[in-house]
């Protein structure tokens, strides 16, 4: 799994690491995990959804890994 990180607008959503996965036959797979933990409202002692996104994650790559994916780059 490969986690990019940074702040909005710096270009961490592009398909570079995704694209060149695909082209080396790695069988990629990509998660943004800010969709994946987009519920509202958020619990108290944990304002990002922390715990969501990580369950929720979890359950796509299990998913992705079904379909035949070996890898996962998450966008956070």
């Amino acid at each position: 799994m490969l986690v990019i990180s940074g702040p909005p607008g710096v270009g961490k959503t592009t398909w570079e690491v995704f694209s060149r996965a695909a082209e080396r036959d790695e069988a990629p797979a990509m998660a943004g995990l800010d969709f994946l933990g987009a519920a509202w409202p958020a619990p108290g002692d944990a304002a990002f959804n922390t715990r969501l996104k990580a369950r929720n994650l979890a359950a796509v790559w299990s998913n992705f890994r079904e379909t035949g994916s070996r890898c996962l780059s998450s966008l956070r």
